[in-house]
């Protein structure tokens, strides 16, 4: 089943049911009245959708048993922005308009655990209406925690070992490339609002809208892609024997219960089955490397040769009517004479 959001724009805060084998609408969920209905995430192990509007302070989640509303969580500061859940499918960590930070809420009970605002660093009045935290994700362990803040261009790390227990404690804030001015070429939101997501290893961090891959051992920014700093719609797909075998999705969700992320690659077979081609005229025999190809030079001089032995014959044809008109003249000459 797909759960589709009608869109930000329809304020009709519906989610429509979709058939992924014939594309079919199988129902709809209405969570509110005027809900700009937006992100969207299903738990790795399948047991709930959430279901994330702009002007909702209530994350919903969703029983995908009986595709019924089973728990609203919240209330939440400001709307629910880009968000993300654990593996275990028992955390969920919300970011909101005009709210630097994050929420940590109970799948389980709704209600809110914790409200973490970022130190050390603020967002001017006329901001507000804008989500400074566009991008949120949990390292694949579990162990920490990227938030984006797009108004000061950088990355805040937060250590959610203790969860959820203890609260998210502040580790590192890294500096990006400026997320000033508009991705460019863009057709629709262009604003560099950021997003974040960790490679399925943990290795990495990737930010959307300002290009930077950060190494999350060191926690610097150590490259910058072109195509990342003008696009924040992205994910990793990881490729096994030329088919698709693992995806991070969009959302930096965690993995720390799943047993393995992306399956032992397999060997390579050293004998590689045969292509089946459709039939054409066979080529000619290609060249090896220190031999002369005789089939190739014998196309190209047989030709040559008969074109020289016609030319020949041609010219030999001219010269003897001109040779033989002059002996004729020469005969009838003489012949006057007598």
């Amino acid at each position: 089943m797909l759960y589709l959001p009608d869109g930000e724009l329809s304020y009709d805060g519906t989610w429509h049911l979709i058939n992924t084998s014939n594309g079919s609408v199988a129902g709809s969920i209405f969570v509110t009245t005027g809900g700009a209905t937006h992100n969207t995430i299903v738990s790795l192990n399948g047991a709930h959708a959430y279901l994330g509007a702009l002007n909702y302070n209530y994350l919903v989640q969703v029983n995908t048993t009986t595709n019924t509303i089973s728990t609203r969580i919240g209330p939440l500061v400001n709307g629910v922005r880009p968000f993300t859940i654990n593996s275990a499918d028992t955390l969920a960590f919300t970011t909101a308009t005009g709210y630097l930070g994050f929420q940590v809420s109970s799948t389980t009970t709704g209600k809110v655990l914790y409200t973490v605002p970022v130190k050390g660093f603020s967002i001017p009045p006329s901001e507000s209406g804008l989500p400074p935290s566009h991008g949120i994700s949990l390292s694949p362990d579990e162990k920490q925690l990227y938030l984006m803040d797009n108004v000061n261009s950088y990355i805040h790390v937060f250590d959610v070992i203790g969860l959820p227990n203890t609260a998210p404690v502040q580790l590192a804030n890294i500096p990006l490339r400026s997320m000033a001015g508009s991705q460019s070429p863009c057709g629709y939101d262009c604003g560099r609002e950021g997003w974040v997501l960790h490679s399925s290893s943990g290795q990495y961090a990737f930010i959307g809208d300002s290009g930077d891959i950060i190494n999350t051992t060191t926690h610097k920014s150590i490259a910058n892609l072109s195509s990342l700093y003008n696009s924040r719609v992205y994910l990793e797909l990881d490729w096994t024997n030329g088919v698709p075998s693992f995806t991070t999705t969009r959302y930096g969700l965690g993995y720390a219960n799943i047993s393995s992320l992306t399956p032992t690659p397999s060997p390579i077979p050293t004998t590689l089955p045969k292509a089946v081609l459709p039939k054409t005229t066979s080529p000619a025999p290609s060249a090896t490397p220190g031999t002369v190809n005789t089939g190739a030079l014998a196309g190209i001089i047989i030709p040559s040769l008969l074109f020289s032995l016609m030319f020949l014959v041609l010219l030999a044809i001219f010269f003897w009517k001109i040779f033989a008109k002059a002996g004729y003249r020469g005969i009838e000459n003489v012949r006057k004479k007598l």
